[in-house]
């Protein structure tokens, strides 16, 4: 299947800004400029009833929470996002878009994680901080109208790993999983055990996402190489998968992070895990955050909302 006309557009558009092997800025200004392309791609924020940055109990880690019109006092489900950006990258306004209108379509509130990022904080930092709020978000369910055995996690790219990641913590504790995980165009595997022909592919730097770029990020975020192989950090390696919940992965054809999405599938689904596995062919990494400028982002939001909703019935 060949590329979209659309994506193929923003990838001629994208490459008249260089390859990230070119050079890479200060830290600081890589973040801004990181930001000021997911904004400058999104569809502009939809209206909803609220929005507004609140601390859960225990005050340590700070989410944005997204009320959708017209949510009823009753004790809804709720879904509580981690973003993407390579552990180092990403922030709150640069996914403000995405989660008004996951809120807004999905009927359910959002709550979006300002996790520690690396490498200031490197793992298990931001791990931690998203464990947090899954737990301190059940003790708060009744304040925010919560039905805390139907919150579910998603989350996009390192963000998606961090779902899964807290997945597998909760898998060795005795508090409940969440009721449906949805990964989209997830990072599952930084050990090197296995070649993966999609890295190989599309990671050469003409497809957004380049290999190079996904080696950075796993420097920043890891600080001893062991931690690669731990199933904290490259999750398709757990031995827990079949514990894990009701779980949609969303992929993307020319990704280099596609082969390892259908990896996890695969060993969930043998593992004796419900998953569900859709995959996007003619677009890249990171296309439901370019909504728009790609009309495919919309066809997988609609997938993304369908199977929450369905989770969360």
């Amino acid at each position: 299947m060949v590329l979209d006309t659309q994506t193929k557009q923003l990838l001629d558009e994208m490459a008249a800004g260089g390859r990230f092997v070119d050079g890479l800025p200060p830290l600081p200004d890589y973040r801004k400029a990181a930001e000021e392309i997911m904004i400058s791609l999104a569809v502009p924020s939809s209206e909803i009833d609220s929005v507004e940055n609140v601390r859960l109990t225990g005050g340590t880690v700070l989410v944005r929470r997204y009320v959708p019109n017209d949510i009823t006092d009753a004790e809804n489900p709720a879904i509580l996002f981690a973003h993407g950006g390579g552990w180092a990258l990403g922030t709150l306004d640069g996914y403000d878009s995405f989660c008004r209108r996951l809120a807004k379509q999905s009927g359910m509130q959002v709550f979006s994680v300002e996790y520690r990022l690396a490498p200031e904080h490197p793992f298990p930092a931001g791990l931690n901080d998203v464990i947090e709020a899954y737990k301190a978000l059940r003790l708060d369910a009744q304040t925010y109208n919560i039905d805390r055995d139907r919150i579910l996690l998603c989350g996009d790219s390192a963000g998606g790993n961090l779902v899964a990641a807290t997945c597998e913590h909760l898998s060795t504790t005795d508090i409940p999983m969440p009721a449906g995980l949805a990964m989209i165009y997830p990072m599952t595997d930084v050990s090197g055990q296995t070649d993966y022909p999609s890295r190989r592919l599309f990671g050469t730097g003409e497809y957004f996402l380049e290999e190079a770029m996904i080696d950075w990020s796993t420097e920043q975020y890891l600080t001893d190489k062991q931690d690669r192989h731990n199933p904290l950090v490259s999750p398709v390696l757990s031995d827990n998968l079949g514990l894990y919940p009701k779980t949609l992965i969303i992929t993307a054809g020319y990704d280099p992070l596609r082969d390892e999405g259908i990896a996890f599938y695969d060993r969930m689904v043998k593992a004796g895990g419900q998953a569900t596995h859709v995959n996007f062919e003619t677009t890249i990494h990171a296309f439901l955050s370019f909504d728009r400028v790609l009309p495919v982002a919309e066809k997988a939001r609609d997938v993304l909302i369908e199977h929450l909703k369905s989770m969360a019935a």
